[in-house]
């Protein structure tokens, strides 16, 4: 038999998994390919990471001699709210997801309304001042 029908097909060995963190947290994801010498595309909501993106996040790569595979990290060393959404680590048509949800520090006080709320507008953003 030919060696090429006896090679296993590129797939992610270990896949993404969904972190949930603290604001100023580090995230860190990690896969792992069973094929060596392979360059990844890390995508976040389906769109390529931005400059800023990649200026923020550290991004590696870790090679392996048992199997021949590689390890791919992304490392968001102070995650922030914008950080939270779908990412992806692809080559090809084969990808593996993960959800990164960061979630806001909650303090433990009591808290007093200046002014009523209207709820009947959606809320995106709440801002509380400490005095």
């Amino acid at each position: 038999m030919h060696d090429s029908f006896l090679a296993a097909p590129l797939a992610f060995t270990t896949p993404l998994k969904d972190v949930t963190v603290l604001v100023e947290e580090s995230v860190k994801l990690m896969c792992e390919l069973n094929k060596a010498d392979k360059t990844v595309t890390w995508q976040k909501d389906g769109e390529p990471l931005t400059a800023a993106q990649k200026k923020n996040y550290r991004i590696s790569v870790d090679k392996y001699k048992e199997g021949g595979g590689n390890r791919f990290k992304l490392i968001i060393p102070k995650s922030e709210l914008e950080d939270n959404g779908h990412f992806s680590c692809s080559v090809g048509d084969v990808k593996t997801e993960c959800k990164v949800t960061v979630k806001g520090i909650i303090f433990g006080c009591d808290l007093k309304l200046c002014s009523p709320l209207d709820l009947s507008l959606p809320v995106t953003m709440v801002i509380f001042t400490c005095h």
